[in-house]
């Protein structure tokens, strides 16, 4: 009985971390977060970012973002 209710309780548990899993927050959040804290413009900010994910990603080039009609940074 106890195994059992071992069993579920895993499962349970499986399906609450799947469902409620925390994401990353947005690169505008994080970018405006940034600025209000170290200041700088923008482009300096997005410039540090994609500087650091190629050090965590061990990649050659930088990556680039992409900008959308409404001002939104993808």
């Amino acid at each position: 009985m106890m195994a059992k209710a071992a069993a579920t309780s895993a499962a349970v548990v499986k399906r609450k971390k799947a469902k409620y899993a925390m994401r990353p927050p947005p690169l505008a959040n994080e970018l405006a977060l940034m600025q209000f804290a170290d200041g700088g413009d923008m482009d300096s900010n997005i410039k540090r970012i994609m500087e650091a994910q190629t050090k965590v990603t061990g990649a050659v080039a930088l990556a680039d973002i992409s900008r959308d009609a409404e001002g939104g940074i993808w």
